[in-house]
């Protein structure tokens, strides 16, 4: 499932995520949901103003520390589960994680110029001895040219 997200604020000030699936069907959040993210919201920022309070003084921070082990430990023994991460996503986003991912690697790609070297002198020494001599009619000998590409019709031109 592709889901789009779009952020909009509400009258009130609270942000709206407008969430849009592959069926292209729109999703606003409740009345309750919206709460539900203000109070997540006012929590983080509650845990992130006493963070910066003590942030300087050790001690303070090992407290902050023990504080939210015992209240862990609370959440748990009461049978409150925490929500992983994926779940959490799941909720804020709206829709459910794919059970198969259907995304594969690019193909590679070949690039302009790609393959071909230079070749030294040598080299092409060898390839032209390969080569049969051809019979040239513009200047009459036998080399390795025909009458499209024969040098003394070149120099023919330019005088």
């Amino acid at each position: 499932m592709n889901c789009v997200v779009t952020m909009i604020h509400d009258d009130d000030g609270v942000r709206v995520f407008t969430i849009l699936d592959s069926n292209k069907e729109s999703y606003k959040p409740t009345r309750e949901e919206k709460n539900k993210v203000q109070l997540i919201t006012n929590a983080w920022g509650g845990f992130f103003e006493v963070i910066h309070y003590v942030e300087a003084n050790e001690e303070d921070l090992n407290m902050v520390l023990e504080v939210c082990k015992s209240l862990k430990k609370k959440l748990i023994i009461l049978g409150e589960k925490l929500v992983s991460k994926s779940k959490d996503l799941e909720s804020f986003v709206g829709c459910d994680l794919p059970k198969e991912v259907e995304i594969h690697p690019p193909k590679p790609s070949t690039t302009k110029g790609s393959g071909k070297r230079i070749k030294g002198g040598r080299e092409e020494a060898m390839e032209q001895k390969q080569k049969h001599p051809m019979h040239c009619t513009s200047c009459g000998q036998y080399a390795y040219h025909d009458r499209q590409n024969c040098p003394a019709k070149d120099q023919n031109n330019v005088s």
